[in-house]
C-alpha cells in the first residue's frame, strides 16, 4: 500500500513539475514580447531529419544576425501527431507565427486560421536584391510558381504558403550486391525489365547473406513512389475529366465526373494503376505497408534488399551509415509502347510542381504577421533557399539556387506530362484508400482484393467528401461576401480596395459556379 501511495506521490509531482516548467516557458515567453526585449517569431514543421533541422537553425542565424531585435524560435513536431497537434493549435488560438503546410487541411480550415499571401506574392522579395530575381514579382521565383496545393488553393483562388522545400521520390541500389546477382550495376531501364529483375534476385540462391528481396518499401517513403506509378496510368483519364482544359482536375470536376457516369471505381485506367502498384509490391518484403522508414532502412543497410524507395531527406543520412556502395537512380516508367502498362500512358511522368510540396502558411493568430512575412520571405530568398540547401540537403524550391551534389538526382523533373488522378481525392475517400493499401502484394493478385474493397467502400465515401465540398463553397461564398461588403463600407473610393475586391468578386464567382453546377449534377444522380 506504501508503495502503491509512493508512486502516486512520484507521479503527481512530476505531472505538477512538467506542468510548472510548461507555464514558465509560457509566462517567459509572454513576458518578453510584452516588455520588448525582442520580438519573439516562432515556425514549426514535422521535418525532424536531423540535416533540415540544422538547415532551418542556419537560416534562422541569418536572419537574426541581419535583425538583432528579432528571435526566431524552431518547433519541431514529429508527423505521427502532427496533425492533431497543428488542429489543436489553431482551433486553440494558440499556434506558431508560421506552419508547415500539407495536403491535409480543408478550405474552410485556411480560410478561418491562415492569413492569405495572394497580394504580398505580386510583390518583388526585397531580400533577392542584388541577384537575378532581384525586381522579379516573388511568386515568379519559386520553381513551381506557387501554382499547386497545398500554396494555391484554386477553390479560393488564394496563395495561402510560400514553398520552402519539396520532396522527391527515387530508388537508393547496392551496386556491389547488385553486380553479384545480375553482374551490371545499372539498374533496368524499363519497368518491365525491373519486373524481370525481381524474378533474379528471387531466383538468386542468395550466398552468405540467405535470400534477398529486390525492394526495402516503407509505408511513408514507398508510398509516393507507387502513387506516382499509378497516376502514370490514369494521364488519359484526366484529359477525359478536365472540362476546363487547364491540365488539372479539381475537386468539383472529378467529382462531377463520378456523378455523370465519366468514370466508376472499376474504370479500366484505375485498375491499370492498381496492377501496376500490385506488380511494384510484389518486388517489395510482404506487409511493407505495417513498416517504418526506420524498419525498411535497417533491411537495406544489412543488404537484405538490392534496391530501397528514399526520398530527398534520407540521402545524408543513409549514405553516412551505408558500409557500400550506395547507386541513386529514378524508378523505371511504363511508356505508352509498354503492351501491359501503355493504354493509359501519354508520356513521361512530371513531378508536378516540383515534388512533393511543403510550404510555411502564415496563421491569422501570429503576433508579428508583418515580422514573420518578412522571415519567410528571407527563407524562400535566392540567398537564403542556397544556405538551406547547402546545409540541409533539400531540393531546392527558389530559382537560379544551384542544388546539392549530394541530392542533385532528387531534383524534380518538370519535363513530361501531367500526373492523372488516384482515388486518394477528398478526406474520406483518402482514408478508405489508404487503409485498403495493405492488400497489394499478396499472393493471388492482391489488386484484386484491393478493388473489391474499394467498390465496397468509396462510393459511400465519395457522397461523404461531395457534401463536405459542397458546404464548404457554400461557406466561401457567405464568407466572401461579408468580406466585399466590408471592404466597400469601411474604405470607399480606394483604388487599392477595389482591386481587392475585384479579386474576392472572380474568386466568388468560381467557388458559386463550382458549387451550383455540382449541386445540381448530385441532384439528377440521385
Amino acid at each position: 500500500m506504501r508503495v502503491e501511495r509512493l508512486t502516486h506521490l512520484i507521479g503527481l509531482v512530476l505531472v505538477l513539475v512538467a506542468f510548472g516548467t510548461a507555464l514558465t516557458r509560457v509566462l517567459m515567453r509572454g513576458g518578453r514580447e510584452a516588455f520588448g526585449d525582442k520580438v519573439v517569431v516562432r515556425f514549426a514543421h514535422w521535418r525532424i531529419e536531423e540535416p533540415t533541422i540544422a538547415g532551418f537553425d542556419a537560416i534562422a542565424a541569418a536572419y537574426m544576425q541581419r535583425n538583432p531585435g528579432v528571435r526566431v524560435e524552431q518547433i519541431t513536431i514529429p508527423l505521427r501527431v502532427w496533425r492533431s497537434w497543428q488542429r489543436t493549435q489553431l482551433v486553440g488560438e494558440t499556434a506558431p507565427d508560421l506552419m508547415l503546410m500539407d495536403y491535409g487541411m480543408t478550405n474552410e480550415m485556411r480560410v478561418r486560421h491562415l492569413t492569405p499571401l495572394t497580394e504580398a506574392v505580386e510583390e518583388p522579395n526585397p531580400y533577392n536584391q542584388g541577384t537575378s530575381l532581384e525586381g522579379v514579382p516573388w511568386r515568379d521565383t519559386f520553381i513551381n510558381g506557387l501554382s499547386s496545393p497545398p500554396n494555391y488553393i484554386e477553390n479560393l483562388m488564394e496563395v495561402y504558403a510560400a514553398t520552402v522545400l519539396s520532396a522527391t521520390y527515387r530508388l537508393f541500389y547496392n551496386l556491389e550486391l547488385l553486380e553479384t546477382i545480375t553482374g551490371s550495376r545499372s539498374l533496368p531501364g524499363s519497368f518491365s525489365e525491373f519486373l524481370e529483375l525481381n524474378q533474379k534476385v528471387q531466383s538468386h540462391d542468395g550466398g552468405p547473406g540467405g535470400k534477398r528481396m529486390l525492394l526495402a518499401a516503407a509505408n511513408d517513403r514507398a508510398l509516393g513512389m507507387f502513387e506516382r506509378l499509378f497516376q502514370s496510368q490514369t494521364q488519359k483519364l484526366l484529359l477525359r475529366l478536365d472540362r476546363n482544359h487547364d491540365l488539372g482536375l479539381s475537386d468539383s470536376e472529378w467529382f462531377r465526373g463520378y456523378l455523370t457516369g465519366a468514370w466508376r471505381v472499376d474504370d479500366p485506367l484505375l485498375i491499370d494503376g492498381l496492377r501496376l502498384m500490385d506488380a511494384l509490391a510484389d518486388c517489395a518484403q510482404p506487409g511493407f505497408m505495417s513498416y517504418q522508414h526506420e524498419d525498411a532502412t535497417y533491411l537495406f543497410l544489412q543488404q537484405r534488399a538490392v534496391c530501397m524507395a528514399v526520398a530527398t531527406m534520407d540521402v545524408m543520412n543513409i549514405k553516412r551509415l551505408a558500409e557500400f556502395e550506395v547507386g541513386v537512380a529514378d524508378l523505371p516508367f511504363p511508356t505508352p509502347a509498354d503492351p501491359e502498362f501503355g493504354r493509359g500512358v501519354l508520356g513521361p511522368n512530371l513531378e508536378q510542381g516540383g515534388g512533393i510540396l511543403q510550404g510555411f502558411a502564415l496563421t491569422r493568430v501570429s503576433r508579428h504577421p508583418e515580422v514573420a512575412l518578412d522571415f519567410l520571405r528571407f527563407l524562400t530568398s535566392q540567398e537564403g533557399n542556397q544556405l538551406f540547401v547547402d546545409k540541409s540537403g533539400n531540393v531546392a524550391s527558389i530559382e537560379g539556387v544551384r542544388p546539392n551534389p549530394t541530392t542533385a538526382i532528387f531534383q524534380a523533373n518538370t519535363d513530361g506530362y501531367v500526373q492523372g488522378p488516384m482515388y486518394r481525392r477528398g478526406l474520406e475517400a483518402d482514408r478508405v484508400a489508404r487503409s485498403s493499401y495493405h492488400v497489394l502484394g499478396r499472393p493471388g493478385q492482391g489488386w484484386k482484393s484491393m478493388l473489391e474493397a474499394m467498390e465496397e467502400r468509396y462510393p459511400e465515401a465519395l457522397r461523404t467528401d461531395l457534401h463536405r465540398l459542397l458546404t464548404d463553397l457554400r461557406n466561401q461564398s457567405r464568407q466572401k461576401d461579408s468580406m466585399i461588403g466590408g471592404y466597400l463600407k469601411s474604405v470607399g473610393d480606394d483604388p487599392e480596395t477595389y482591386s481587392r475586391v475585384s479579386r474576392l468578386l472572380e474568386t466568388q464567382s468560381t467557388s458559386a459556379s463550382d458549387y451550383y453546377r455540382t449541386l445540381l449534377t448530385e441532384r439528377a444522380s440521385r
